[in-house]
């Protein structure tokens, strides 16, 4: 069990598309900007390896979840 901070669980389940009305994931993405609090976040999932991430294009990064990460997302918590 991988434990995620309340603000990582929250960011990764937002890339996920959670909440939603059917209550199943439909994407796997999360746009952030390099000089933004969330990118912080995103780059330590990414050092666990929980999440990758594509290059900074106009200072935002795509972030995504690796399996790991998803299945962490979704444990309890």
């Amino acid at each position: 069990m991988t434990a995620l901070s309340p603000r990582q669980r929250a960011l990764a389940r937002q890339a996920l598309g959670f909440p939603n009305a059917r209550n199943k994931s439909f994407r796997n993405r999360f746009l952030a900007s390099y000089r933004a609090g969330d990118y912080d976040h995103w780059l330590r999932l990414v050092d666990e390896g929980l999440a990758d991430h594509g290059p900074i294009i106009k200072g935002m990064v795509r972030f995504w979840l690796t399996r790991k990460g998803a299945e962490a997302a979704l444990e309890a918590g």
